[in-house]
């Protein structure tokens, strides 16, 4: 299917609303381009997945399939369009309160040499 080519996230983009953005963006021009924006609407569950499966970082894309797995959001596997609003506002979320930093290696503390009396 063309949309799995097109469903990427580009980490280099540090907001995660504009990361949400432009991998829909570029799956729209895509799916337009082949006259199949009507995958959108009778594909949901398959497109959900497929979204899904190429969220990046790792973190996010474990944390989102957790959520997904939750009766409540039950709803977000078949509807594109509900999913990728909730997945703006959790990717804000999980960038916000710290869940990003895991994606970035953190540097070793430098040792500061000891002082003797």
């Amino acid at each position: 299917m063309v949309a799995v080519v097109a469903v990427q996230f580009d980490t280099k983009i540090l907001d995660a609303d504009s990361r949400v953005s432009r991998m829909l963006d570029n799956l729209m021009k895509t799916l337009e381009a082949d006259g199949q924006e009507w995958v959108l609407h009778q594909e949901g569950k398959l497109v959900v997945g497929i979204i899904t499966k190429a969220i990046k970082p790792a973190p996010l894309q474990l944390a989102v399939t957790k959520q997904l797995q939750l009766q409540r959001n039950k709803v977000l596997k078949s509807d594109v369009f509900r999913y990728v609003k909730w997945l703006r506002q959790f990717a804000i979320g999980y960038q916000l309160y710290g869940g990003m930093d895991e994606e970035r290696p953190s540097k070793a503390p430098a040792e500061e040499p000891r002082k003797e009396n």
